[in-house]
C-alpha cells in the first residue's frame, strides 16, 4: 500500500526522562520518508541459501536513501508509529538483508521494513534468548509484537491503547511482560536468559531513558 498525500506531523522528540518536550518540536514529513524506503533497483532474486542473484544494473549506491530514511524514521520514536502501521502492506521493494540465525540473503519489502521499524523499538533486545549452543529448536523469548501487533489490525487498537506512552515507558511495560512469561516456564528459558533480561531493564529504569540501538529479528539490514 502506497503512502497518502504527504501530511506533515509535529513529531515530538524524546529527552532524558522519556517524556515528550513541547520545545523541542519539529516538523517532519513522515509519509515521505516512507515512500523513500522504496528503492529504485529492482528486487534481486532469491535463492535457497546465502547467495541471491542481483540483476544487471543493481546500484548498492541508490540504497542510500533507504538506509537514511529508515535510519530517520527510527529515530522518530512513537510519533512515527502511525503511518509506519498504516503501510505494513506495501509490496514494494526497500531491501535486501543477512537473516541473523543464518546468513541467508533475503528481500525486505517496505511494508515489512515499516513493521521492523516498530519492532525494533517495542522490543530492542530481540527474540533469540541467551543459551547454550544453537537457540533454533528451543523456545524463542516471548514475543511482545507477536502478541498485540500480530497483524495490521491489531496494531492500530494497541496503537490507540497507548498512544499516550513515551517509548521509554512502552519499553519498560514490554520488558515486564516478558520477564514475567519468561517466569512462568522456568524450564524453556536458562537462569541466565532471565539473568540477562532483569540486567536489561535495570539499565533502562537507570537511564531513564529508551534503548535506542534495536534488533528485533537480530538480522542485518545493513
Amino acid at each position: 500500500m502506497r503512502t497518502s498525500l504527504p501530511v506533515l506531523i509535529a513529531c515530538v522528540l524524546v529527552a532524558a526522562s522519556g517524556k515528550a518536550q513541547d520545545k523541542d518540536e519539529r516538523q517532519v514529513d513522515v509519509p515521505k520518508l516512507i515512500n523513500a524506503l522504496a528503492s529504485e533497483n529492482p528486487a534481486p532474486t532469491e535463492r535457497s541459501g546465502p547467495d541471491l542473484k542481483f540483476p544487471s544494473g543493481y546500484d548498492r549506491k541508490k540504497q542510500a536513501p533507504v538506509r537514511s530514511a529508515k535510519s530517520q524514521l527510527k529515530a522518530l520514536g512513537p510519533a512515527a508509529f502511525k503511518s509506519l502501521i498504516e503501510n505494513w502492506g506495501d509490496q514494494r521493494y526497500c531491501l535486501t538483508y543477512s537473516v541473523g540465525i543464518n546468513g541467508y540473503m533475503k528481500n525486505a519489502t517496505v511494508g515489512k521494513m515499516c513493521r521492523v521499524i516498530v519492532y525494533d523499538q517495542i522490543q530492542p533486545y530481540g527474540i533469540w534468548p541467551r543459551t547454550e549452543g544453537d537457540p533454533r529448536g528451543k523456545p524463542k523469548r516471548p514475543s511482545y509484537p507477536g502478541v498485540f501487533l500480530n497483524d495490521q489490525k491489531a496494531a492500530t487498537r494497541w496503537l490507540e491503547e497507548h498512544k499516550d506512552k513515551s517509548l521509554f515507558e512502552i519499553q519498560l511495560m514490554v520488558i515486564d511482560w516478558v520477564i514475567a512469561r519468561e517466569s512462568e516456564s522456568p524450564k524453556d528459558f536458562t537462569d541466565e536468559e532471565r539473568a540477562v533480561m532483569r540486567e536489561i531493564r535495570e539499565k533502562l529504569v537507570e537511564s531513564k531513558k529508551p534503548m535506542t540501538r534495536g534488533n528485533y529479528y537480530m538480522d542485518d539490514y545493513d
